[in-house]
């Protein structure tokens, strides 16, 4: 089978629509100030996108620091009250010392008599 060419195109018969099919140098204007002004908008809208990006940012990093601040302090702090107990005990562990070693009442004393025990029988069961 001999294979056939597609058919030709067929010339335009109108003058009208050639004319449409081609825009006027005037349309051709107006479209590229058209287009002009929507890509100066869209460069606007992209650079306060931008600027209000760098501002979140911005306010971010300073709360962080405020509160790598305040964990500081309250790890100060802490640390601090730590070493207070530690100091505190340290001061009292010799007078507990002192006192147990001079009071007689905490020693234990040796009983003179020998306690009571209960005699059990050697004699067998009823």
């Amino acid at each position: 089978m001999a294979e056939v060419a597609p058919p030709a195109p067929e010339p335009a018969e109108d003058v009208a629509d050639e004319k449409a099919a081609v825009p006027s140098p005037e349309e051709s204007k107006a479209l590229v100030v058209a287009e002009s002004t929507a890509v100066k908008l869209l460069a606007d809208i992209t650079s306060w996108e931008n600027s209000k990006a760098a501002e979140m940012e911005a306010e971010l990093k300073k709360m962080q620091e405020q509160l790598e601040k305040k964990k500081a302090r309250c790890v100060e702090k802490l640390k601090n009250s730590a070493a207070t107990v530690r100091r505190r005990r340290s001061v009292r562990r010799p007078k507990r010392g002192a006192a147990r070693r001079s009071s007689p009442r905490r020693r234990p004393q040796p009983s003179t008599a020998p306690r009571a025990r209960p005699q059990r029988s050697c004699s067998s069961g009823p």
